[in-house]
């Protein structure tokens, strides 16, 4: 889908964060339009997914996706309708990773 310009200085963050909803197995449409158009090149990228019972290939795809970017490890955030299955310890753990 078309999206509304964002005017972020993309050369001031070195690290960016992308999550999104899985949609059939992959990143949400919207999100895809975002890494298309964005240049996150030498950026570091930590993407997260969050889903209702399986992550499909939405973290490969965001590392697919982010063309010239350094990707981590990922976070699959699991809900079992509105309960977090994902523990808080392993998201907490993901933030510490990204936060030295």
């Amino acid at each position: 889908p078309e999206l509304k310009p964002l005017h972020i200085g993309w050369r001031d963050y070195d690290t960016i964060i992308l999550g999104s909803p899985v949609w059939w197995y992959t990143f949400a449409p919207a999100m895809r339009s975002f890494v298309e158009r964005a240049d996150l090149t030498g950026k570091i990228v930590y993407p997260f997914a969050t889903n209702g019972g399986w992550p499909g290939h939405a973290l490969k795809d965001f590392e697919e996706a982010c063309k010239g970017a350094i990707v981590k490890p990922g976070l699959d955030v699991q809900f079992d309708e509105s309960v977090l299955r994902t523990s808080e310890k392993d998201i907490q753990a993901w933030i510490n990773a990204i936060c030295r």
